[in-house]
């Protein structure tokens, strides 16, 4: 495909569009400066899709969103949508009885607030037996529009570390999610680097999002107490008692994963098709492995916290999903 023209436009609503007369794609001035490179590219995507329908396929008389360009997008994993969707009602469900669950999970009474988390992660578990026993998603068909859906977490950075991976890890392992790190830029230091994207339904991304930054969270404050409790310095007392942290934690829901073995066959296909949609979007995939490591004591510790973390409030409502408006030919 012959690369196009670009152009920033300003004072309009369209996130992007494709113009086939002039061979033009135009992106929103105002999104490059206020949005992630991540969701600058994902518009990108969706114009290049106008433009390879238009010039390659030569497709004539169907209307910008029509047949042949929703199944460009399908097949590459690119959201054929002109706006951005709200979540599904059931699911809607799912993430308000979640965060009261997660609300009651900041009891004080230690054995309240576990009892809450559990039934939580229960919730989410049985959502996806309800969806495996109702609507196996056709594995040739998974799309934006079948309710798929991607995002990134996390900044661009060019080095990340061990603890950083577990989570994302941990993420795929219990939150129907899965991952993959994926080139981004960052328009402020003007540095590129790596983020963090994650596949799956949209209300497993709203959870899992809500999960990673959670987990970040909690580590910055249970390193700082940790630290000030026992005097510690260096970078690498602190990426041990991390990584020793989200190992913990990723114990913990092991245990509970552990007691509803039984049932983990039924809900494996969420998982399935987080996996096949993610390859949709990322055909060719590298995987790059690294050197060895030794942790210090630290481990241990931040292991032991993590055995007794306990998920708490924090799940929005998915109605601030934002709206994008995506522009088409003319």
């Amino acid at each position: 495909m012959n690369p196009p023209s670009f152009e920033l436009s300003e004072g309009v609503s369209a996130l992007g569009s494709w113009d086939p007369q002039r061979r033009v794609i135009s992106i929103q001035l105002e999104l490059i400066k206020g949005a992630s490179w991540y969701e600058v590219v994902e518009v990108l995507r969706h114009e290049m899709a106008h433009q390879y329908v238009s010039e390659q396929l030569k497709v004539r008389g169907e209307p910008p969103h029509g047949p042949s360009f929703r199944e460009v997008c399908r097949a590459r994993g690119i959201d054929a949508r002109a706006s951005g969707r709200a979540l599904s009602p059931e699911a809607e469900r799912l993430l308000e009885r979640v965060k009261k669950l997660l609300a009651l999970a900041e009891s004080d009474n230690i054995h309240e607030a576990e009892l809450a988390a559990t039934q939580a992660q229960a919730l989410i578990h049985r959502h996806h037996l309800k969806l495996s026993e109702l609507e196996r998603l056709d594995p040739e068909r998974l799309s934006f529009e079948s309710g798929m859906g991607a995002r990134s977490v996390g900044e661009p950075k060019k080095r990340h570390y061990r603890y950083e991976y577990a989570i994302t890890n941990l993420l795929c392992e219990h939150f129907f999610v899965d991952v993959i790190w994926v080139p981004s830029y960052d328009i402020i230091s003007l540095k590129e680097g790596r983020v963090a994207e994650l596949c799956g339904r949209l209300e497993d991304l709203e959870i899992a999002e809500y999960v990673y930054h959670f987990i970040h969270n909690h580590l910055k404050i249970a390193w700082r107490r940790h630290k000030a409790k026992h005097s510690l310095k260096g970078l690498q007392e602190r990426l041990s008692f991390s990584l020793g942290l989200v190992k913990g934690f990723q114990s913990k829901l092991d245990a509970q994963a552990e007691s509803r073995s039984e049932e983990r066959g039924l809900v494996l296909s969420s998982s399935e098709a987080a996996s096949r949609f993610l390859r949709l979007r990322h055909p060719r995939v590298q995987s790059i492995s690294s050197g060895g490591w030794s942790p210090t004591e630290s481990f241990g510790a931040g292991f032991a916290v993590g055995q007794n973390l306990t998920l708490r409030r924090g799940v929005e409502s998915a109605a601030h999903v934002s709206s994008l408006q995506l522009g088409h030919e003319p």
